[in-house]
């Protein structure tokens, strides 16, 4: 899958990202969290599983701290120390 397939649209500037997560709703990644994401070596080159998390993920978790905000979770084999992902 590639990043148009999965809905990522980039807006002016790349300031921000809208993607769609499994149901529908628009989930907003700015260039400074996509970059902090990238810093953690497993995740390196793997922007693109950052939409598929969002899209499939295996198990969806409401924060503890804010009900507004849900963390995506996806297990893969492929990146470096087989590990889930949070998004």
């Amino acid at each position: 899958m590639t990043s148009s397939t999965l809905g990522i649209q980039h807006v002016s500037h790349d300031t921000m990202k809208f993607l769609r997560d499994f149901q529908g709703l628009e989930v907003r990644l700015t260039d400074e969290r996509l970059e902090h994401i990238l810093e953690h070596p497993e995740m390196k080159g793997s922007e693109t599983a950052i939409g598929v998390t969002l899209a499939y993920p295996e198990r969806v978790i409401e924060s503890l701290f804010d009900p507004d905000i849900r963390l995506y979770y996806r297990f893969y084999r492929e990146l470096s120390s087989a590990r889930n992902t949070c998004v």
